[in-house]
């Protein structure tokens, strides 16, 4: 292993003096900052610091924890040292992105203190991305647009804000944010799929999606974009694939197992499109766009009555539900031959099937984003 010169310097020196803590401190610091977690996990371990870790050390095995994604040891180390000093900004934004990584979100936007998002455009970023989660896409709004008069050329504020206005459907505020950006940032990326989803240009859309996939590997976002090129691409079982990747990868998001159900729903496999509605309906029976979708497939199934039950539902939880909208088209000219049923879902990927400006495409673009 190669290492930095100023990291090989230290540990010239400490080869001749392996007792030095100091010394020791110094070199696991530089090996954190130049990206060697492994030597500093293994120095860590030295003996010299069987007797007790001192707060630099603790702060130091804390970074450890976190480079090498051990969120929870992370989080135990930086809350000791957050007994000690409550007010540290760089301690308190550690512990909150410690918890956002594990999606704590609650318990983060409880403990990220206003004063380290005043100093810190990261803790700044990551409170919008805290409120984004949470739903309140008005105040994550709010909160991004005062930090960028802070942080305006702050990358991960500015790609985090846009991909908020993305989901509130600010689309000219997104591309006021991302369209003179060239940068190859993993963000950026998903954001211009979106925007070229949005305008019809699937090709680029499927280029920024896998790019970002690229940079951000497991990404449920990239998967999810990819997901729905396939899905126009009407390459059916691929699209599933990449949205139960999603949903595994996410677990308890409602969008991404309900995207993977119209992707089974449109290649004719029903029974594991029912079970992808059952697994989001465990979750949430709140959701108009499960109701509708279970409602969908009972319609294709010539199951009219229990189709019909399930369409009050949706529509009493939403009267605008999408999937609902469809289930009642389908219900109305359902004779009895499938294939006209699917000639109906064919159309509604690229056409406006509600009359309000919207494709079956896009509604899945939409849920899978925001639930």
């Amino acid at each position: 292993m190669k290492y930095s010169e100023k990291v090989q310097r230290l540990l010239s020196y400490l080869e001749l003096d392996p007792d030095n803590r100091n010394l020791l401190s110094d070199v696991i610091d530089s090996a954190l900052q130049d990206g060697h977690p492994l030597l500093a996990y293994e120095l860590l371990n030295n003996k010299v610091f069987f007797s007790g870790l001192t707060d630099k050390e603790v702060y130091l095995s804390a970074l450890c924890a976190l480079q090498f994604k051990d969120y929870e040891q992370a989080i135990n180390l930086f809350s000791k040292l957050t007994e000690k000093y409550p007010t540290d900004p760089i301690i308190n934004f550690n512990l909150c992105y410690c918890c956002f990584q594990l999606g704590q979100y609650k318990q983060a936007l409880e403990s990220l203190l206003p004063m380290t998002t005043r100093s810190l455009p990261q803790a700044a970023s990551l409170e919008v991305q805290l409120l984004h989660h949470s739903g309140e896409l008005d105040l994550a709004m709010d909160k991004a647009r005062d930090s960028l008069t802070r942080y305006p050329d702050y990358a991960d504020l500015k790609y985090t804000t846009a991909l908020l206005a993305l989901d509130a459907e600010d689309f000219d505020y997104t591309r006021s944010l991302s369209d003179s950006s060239s940068e190859d940032h993993p963000t950026l990326n998903l954001i211009k799929g979106n925007l070229d989803l949005l305008d019809g240009d699937v090709d680029k859309a499927s280029f920024a999606f896998k790019r970002a996939l690229e940079l951000s590997p497991n990404s449920p976002r990239a998967l999810i974009g990819i997901g729905l090129v396939e899905l126009l691409h009407k390459r059916y079982s691929t699209a599933g694939a990449y949205f139960d990747q999603a949903a595994q990868t996410l677990e308890t998001h409602l969008g991404s197992w309900v995207a993977a159900s119209w992707a089974y729903i449109l290649n004719n496999d029903l029974e594991t499109a029912e079970r992808r509605l059952n697994t989001a309906l465990l979750l949430d029976d709140t959701f108009d766009e499960i109701h509708g979708g279970l409602a969908v497939i009972d319609a294709l199934r010539g199951e009219i009555p229990s189709a019909q039950r399930k369409l009050r539902v949706a529509f009493r939880l939403n009267p605008q539900s999408g999937a609902a909208q469809l289930a009642s088209f389908i219900v109305l000219n359902q004779t009895g031959r499938t294939e006209d049923a699917y000639n109906l879902l064919q159309k509604a990927l690229e056409t406006d099937f509600m009359g309000q400006g919207a494709n079956l495409t896009q509604m899945i673009q939409k849920f899978s984003s925001q639930n």
